[in-house]
């Protein structure tokens, strides 16, 4: 007999996403900038969105060069994340 399916509590972890691939998405949105400081203030904007919702699972899909990381790094930074990113 198998065990139960644990929640992602009770595994104390997320399992390679896993675990929200049943969830529909809220917002599905292309967002393109003319240059990093356009990409700055849509992170900032999204972190204040973010702040009171601390278990959002974000998804960035582009090709290579797109911005993706760059964006990550940005949004990071406004969630107060500090030191090397």
């Amino acid at each position: 007999m198998r065990p139960a399916a644990q929640t992602f509590q009770q595994r104390g972890g997320i399992d390679s996403g896993r675990d929200f691939l049943h969830l529909a998405a809220i917002l599905e949105t292309e967002l393109l900038w003319p240059d990093e400081a356009a990409a700055q203030a849509s992170a900032e904007r999204l972190a204040r969105a973010l702040l009171p919702l601390p278990d959002a699972l974000l998804e960035l899909h582009g090709p290579l060069g797109a911005g993706k990381t760059t964006f990550t790094r940005l949004l990071l930074r406004a969630l107060g994340v500090e030191g090397r990113i």
